[in-house]
């Protein structure tokens, strides 16, 4: 296909704003102003092109609004009503990918180019120049004659369909041709003109007068504005109005804007849009009376006119029933429109200040139903109903590989199931100061279990269920004596509810689907909060899972004990209650008597004075707070006297178990900030390899790459504490042997090796798949590291902590739960950043639960009425480019298959799959095993993308060997190159190398798991 080069300049010349054009002058091609370029661009660029519709579509359906349009570029031009929203990506008419506005363009042009042309043709009579009466029968004749007279300055007038539009300056003729005219066939000839979906003419040399091409083409008439507003309206008045509402929505929603500022922002444009009324009238009159209209009709034309303005009329009341001009009207067309879940109070007593508790509790069955309705969501929840029918692997990928899941499954006879996962944890808001505990709130997440593990951790997918401040959670003495459960009592709504979605379950497809509490997660305080255990880690009995105790942990801290049953932890509840009953009754007693004694000495004072004390009560409280504090502390081997609030919830029970371990808590922020500083300081003021300076000078100077580059780690304030988040204490870890390396004189070092020791554990207990054997061999290393540490107690005094003892559970935990990285919580409490910044941004701390979950739940309407998930697969466009065989070395050539057509990919430096960056020269795992001592690793020469979205690379494969000091060398033997998918990966997780002593070196983020 082809097109004239006279006429392929005249298009392009649509785009200067050279010379006396304004910037802000309307584009005549598609109507809009020169802010909408880029979809004019994008229209204008696919007819230069060449391009074609496939046999495909006929219509083009927006899959935001559901509109559907007859063309491209009214499909493309309607979609920037929609450009702002979160996640916003047009999918290929032609394809299953998914791309930005600027990408779609280029897209087409690579890859559908073969697609079909809906012929149309315009054919007319000869006409007759007006100027000299002369005859014109083609249409080059027509152009050329017209062209003579403008340049003898004559004015024209194109007689082409009855046009009659006059003109002076040939180059405005020549627009006028090409945006209006494009379509009309050489007059006489037989030649067939096809005209792109976006109303251009894109025929190979049709202005050529001796084409003789004879198809028979059915005669359509030419719209000679197929993109234009005037034919079709892309931006329809109610779309307008939602897009609006929904800016409104995302600034308190997303942004997190006080409402106070919000209504502030929509007085402004009221104001604003009013003003711009005026103008525009005064305008709009003295041009329509330039005509000289009758004044009853230009008033009319003129309030006509302006009735169609959504944006004036949504902010004054007498123009459109649907108002946004306040908070409640606002609040009103969110409910009717968006997925907004509005918080329920849940009111339970008095706290001890005497003011009222309030928990904000948020429907899961609700929001779980509007989860469900994203296509996304739904095929994983189908695909995980799937995959239960795949047979046993000794390889864990996920938690329906543990054993958790499969005795969870019993429970339902081989049908299927809801899981979700809840979390709970406590933030607070002042970090310094009287208040800094004043507000603390205890938040209650959840996440669908059901969805692919990539999908869980993202921040948009996990949900609300409810907030309590902590306070309130304190019971009183008498609520305390009185048996009274206060968590129980705030969060029963939960309870409730999840008893209910067990029981009656959720309709997916018309069946019924029960929803089951599959695993509480949190930090180890938390867990043993809401699972009735101790509270307290420096107790006799202090371990969830089995009941070890103190003096047998120090005593060997590699010990472990068989996981407590359910069994034993109800019979432990019992012993624990006959305690508490027994205590209160001695405590009670004792106050009695205490009150008798001072009733007594009252008495005899009163006697004395001869005269009445003043009035006020004998016993402030019914026993003393010493006794309150021992009766409260009352357990039976870690488990207290009162059970669990979720073991109430039918099939779950905490020690079932059900309560995970979080790797963050755990290593990187417990036994990193124990274990490394003593490392540092041993290496510092004993061995005096390095001293502090040096090591922070390093830490600085050393240049991350890629990943690690976001969370690097942080230099020592002082050689007693770690001063890094988990993340930065994860990657301070890895790259330490990198960064200091060199300085470490001795590799054998007792004290160094067990760095080594715990390096390698954590890239165990970090791997999203890990088989039974290295479980096995990860038990190994976490008995190896807790004797060490009793051993070389000299140098980590204060090591064998009670984070030590759960670490050694580590390895029987992922038989239980499947890989303990999956049940990460940071991602959970990235949600706390959501509240403190609505916190902060609303300087109002009255009622903070209701203002938090409002906020949170606006900003849940914002997003489910958006994409929830970002496309899969994200690139810049510009740095694209063709693929040249040519310019390929053979031995590239030889790892491409016989079939390879370099036509249907274009390669990349950088490109982001499912959240993960990859670039040319970071490395990816091709093999490992555990026999060998050596990873298969593949150097990212050049990436590959091709029409469907499937990412492949090309990769010089290497070898990297084991140096068994905190790190893996890169062999610098010759190797071959292999073209392997993404999806074929022995591991996702692309590796940056680093330079140490002349070598290439490989820091793993995680233990590789090679499938067999």
């Amino acid at each position: 296909m082809g097109i004239d080069l006279a006429l392929y300049r005249f298009r392009i010349g649509l785009f200067s704003h050279s010379g006396s054009t304004p910037k802000t002058d309307q584009h005549g091609f598609c109507g809009l102003s020169f802010r909408l370029v880029p979809v004019a661009t994008l229209i204008l660029l696919l007819v230069i092109a060449g391009i074609e519709l496939n046999p495909g579509p006929t219509s083009y359906s927006c899959k935001y609004c559901e509109l559907s349009f007859s063309s491209i570029s009214q499909y493309a031009s309607h979609s920037i009503i929609h450009s702002l929203r979160k996640n916003f990506s047009i999918p290929c008419p032609f394809c299953d990918r998914s791309l930005k506005l600027a990408s779609l363009e280029s897209h087409i042009s690579r890859f559908h180019r073969s697609a079909r042309l809906r012929p149309q043709v315009q054919r007319i009579q000869a006409v007759k120049c007006e100027v000299c009466r002369m005859d014109l029968t083609t249409r080059k004749e027509y152009m050329d004659h017209m062209y003579s007279h403008l340049e003898n300055g004559v004015n024209i007038q194109c007689v082409l369909t009855n046009c009659q539009s006059l003109f002076s300056d040939k180059r405005k003729f020549q627009k006028h041709m090409s945006r209006c005219h494009a379509g009309v066939a050489d007059f006489f000839e037989p030649c067939t003109v096809a005209v792109s979906e976006c109303g251009f003419s894109s025929d190979e040399d049709c202005h050529d007068e001796d084409n003789g091409n004879t198809d028979n083409t059915e005669d359509t008439q030419f719209d000679c504005t197929a993109g234009n507003a005037a034919d079709f309206d892309p931006y329809p008045y109610h779309l307008i109005k939602t897009e609006l509402a929904k800016f409104y929505l995302r600034l308190e929603g997303e942004f997190c804007l006080p409402t106070s500022t919000v209504q502030l922002i929509v007085e402004e444009i009221k104001l604003l849009s009013e003003l711009s009324h005026h103008r525009l009238k005064i305008a709009l009159k003295q041009q329509l009376e330039s005509f000289h209209l009758d004044q009853l009709l230009v008033s009319s034309v003129i309030r006509e006119t302006f009735k169609a303005d959504p944006v004036f009329n949504v902010h004054h009341k007498s123009e459109d029933t649907e108002q946004l001009s306040t908070h409640y009207l606002r609040r009103q067309y969110w409910e009717k429109y968006f997925p907004y879940v509005e918080p329920q109070e849940h009111y339970f007593g008095l706290n001890t200040a005497g003011k009222k508790r309030i928990a904000h509790i948020i429907s899961i069955r609700k929001t779980l139903e509007i989860l469900l309705k994203n296509p996304k969501i739904k095929e994983m929840l189908l695909k995980s109903f799937r995959e239960d029918d795949k047979p046993p692997s000794s390889i864990k990928k996920d938690y329906k590989d543990g054993e958790a899941y499969k005795k969870h499954k019993c429970q339902h006879e081989g049908g299927n199931c809801i899981q979700i996962n809840l979390f709970q944890d406590a933030f607070q808001f002042n970090a310094f100061g009287f208040s800094s505990s004043l507000f603390k709130t205890l938040g209650f997440y959840y996440s669908l279990a059901n969805m692919d593990a990539e999908s869980r951790s993202k921040i948009d997918l996990i949900q609300i269920a409810g907030l309590i401040l902590e306070n309130d959670l304190k019971p009183s003495q008498q609520e305390e004596l009185d048996e009274k459960d206060i968590l129980k009592e705030a969060i029963q709504p939960i309870l409730d509810e999840l008893i209910d979605l067990k029981t009656n379950g959720i309709k997916v497809d018309g069946e019924l689907i029960p929803v089951c509490l599959f695993l509480l997660i949190g930090d180890s305080l938390g867990q043993h909060t809401v699972g009735g255990y101790v509270k307290s880690f420096s107790c006799e009995f202090f371990c969830r899972f089995c009941p070890i105790s103190k003096t047998e942990f120090h005593q060997d801290p590699s010990m472990v004990k068989p996981f407590r049953t359910v069994e034993e932890y109800d019979a432990h509840v019992k012993i624990a209650n006959a305690k508490w009953q027994q205590r209160k009754k001695q405590a009670l007693s004792a106050a009695k008597k205490a009150t008798l004694r001072k009733a007594k000495r009252v008495a005899e004072g009163v006697a004395s004075r001869c005269s009445a004390p003043a009035k006020k009560t004998l016993m402030k409280n019914a026993i003393s707070n010493d006794a309150f504090r021992k009766l409260c502390a009352i357990s039976s081997h870690a488990v207290k006297y009162r059970p669990s609030p979720f073991n109430s919830i039918p099939g779950f029970h905490c020690s079932s178990p059900s309560q995970p371990v979080c790797i963050a808590h755990d290593c990187f922020e417990g036994i990193f900030k124990c274990v490394l500083p003593c490392i540092m300081k041993y290496c510092i003021a004993t061995k005096e390899w390095f001293d502090l300076p040096t090591l922070n000078r390093r830490i600085r100077g050393f240049k991350c790459k890629g990943m690690d580059a976001r969370d690097r780690p942080k230099p020592f304030k002082s050689i007693d504490k770690l001063s890094g988040n988990a993340v930065e204490n994860w990657n301070m870890i890895r790259l330490l042997p990198l960064i200091i390396g060199d300085l470490i004189q001795d590799q054998n070092d007792e004290v160094w090796q067990v760095f080594l020791n715990l390096q390698e554990i954590v890239e165990y207990v970090c791997a999203p798949k890990i088989s039974m054997a290295q479980v096995a061999y990860l038990k190994q290393l976490v008995m190896k590291f807790a004797n060490s540490l009793k051993k070389l107690d000299d140098y980590f005094p204060d090591c064998i902590i009670p984070k030590l003892h759960f670490l050694c559970h580590y390895g029987d935990l992922i038989d239980i739960y499947g890989p303990l990285i999956r049940l990460f919580t940071l991602r959970f409490e990235s949600v706390h950043m959501f509240f403190k910044a609505v916190i902060k941004n609303s300087k109002n701390y009255i009622n903070i639960t209701k203002t938090m979950a409002q906020k949170y739940m606006l900003r849940f309407a914002s997003h489910n009425s958006s994409d929830l998930f970002p496309a899969e697969v994200v690139y810049d466009p510009a740095s694209s480019r063709c693929i040249n065989l040519m310019s390929f070395p053979d031995e590239k050539k030889c790892a491409l298959p016989d079939n390879f057509n370099p036509a249907n990919y274009e390669a990349l430096n950088v490109i982001r799959v499912k959240g993960t960056e990859y670039k040319v020269g970071f490395y990816v795992a091709l093999s490992s095993s555990m026999l060998s001592t050596s990873l298969q690793m593949g150097k990212i020469d050049t990436i590959l993308l091709d029409s469907s979205n499937h990412v492949q690379f090309l990769v010089k494969s290497v070898e990297a060997f084991n140096s068994f000091e905190g790190y893996y060398v890169v062999s610098e033997t010759k190797a071959g190159f292999k073209l392997i998918r993404h999806e074929e990966l022995t591991d996702y997780y692309p590796l940056p190398s680093y330079v140490l002593q002349g070598k290439e070196c490989i820091s793993l983020k995680h233990s590789i798991c090679d499938e067999i």
